[in-house]
């Protein structure tokens, strides 16, 4: 790996370290949302599920258009959901390690 693409790197991680940008990430999971969409399925403020969702496409992870006076947004490529997927299927593996070694 180029030494730039480590820092790329490590701001997409930073970006996916929050529990609230994947909650945002989930609720466009299936589909492009707009922000008063993903702030009803998420329960997120408008102002901070804003604030998230520019982080998110500061880096790439999501896309936004303008429809009207909405801003939708879209999950940027779909390699993103795999990675999530495998990060979840990991993060059981580990829970129900630590469950077993008790």
């Amino acid at each position: 790996m180029e030494e730039y693409q480590y820092e790329n790197v490590s701001r997409i991680c930073r970006a996916l370290g929050d529990a609230t940008r994947l909650r945002i990430l989930k609720s466009i999971w299936d589909g492009p949302a707009s922000v008063t969409q993903i702030v009803e399925t998420t329960a997120v403020p408008q102002t901070a599920v804003s604030r998230n969702l520019a982080v998110l496409h500061a880096v790439g992870l999501v896309m936004r258009r303008r429809v009207g006076v909405n801003v939708i947004y879209s999950i940027a490529d779909p390699a993103l959901k795999v990675i999530l997927s495998h990060t979840i299927d990991l993060e059981r593996e580990i829970s129900g390690a630590r469950v077993g070694n008790r």
